[in-house]
């Protein structure tokens, strides 16, 4: 699974579907730009997905890059699994960004 505008982590190959974005990392916030993010396919997910996404990953997401105190210049890799879906992000030591993925891994 391969998208020319893809913004955040790639996902497994396998994936069924995934949501990607190069969010703005300032501290310990994460700011998602909506000319920043993707889908793949490039159509609206099922709602469950989508949920998931705003619901469970990127909430545990903002809570955990605070608990770790995850900094820019770090190149430490968070993932989270519940399910099928899967949420991970890393700063890539780019000092302002973090690269996201969420994914729904095929049954």
């Amino acid at each position: 699974m391969t998208s020319t505008y893809w913004f955040g982590r790639q996902p497994p190959a396998t994936a069924l579907r995934a949501w990607g974005a190069r969010a703005i990392y300032q501290n310990l916030a994460i700011d998602l730009v909506w000319d920043r993010q993707s889908w793949q396919p490039d159509e609206k997910p099922p709602a469950a997905f989508e949920e998931w996404v705003n619901k469970v990953g990127l909430p545990w997401l903002r809570k955990e890059c605070k608990a770790r105190y995850l900094r820019g210049d770090s190149s430490e890799v968070l993932s989270f699994s519940d399910g099928a879906y899967t949420i991970e992000a890393c700063p890539n030591r780019s000092f302002g960004y973090l690269y996201i993925v969420a994914y729904e891994a095929a049954a």
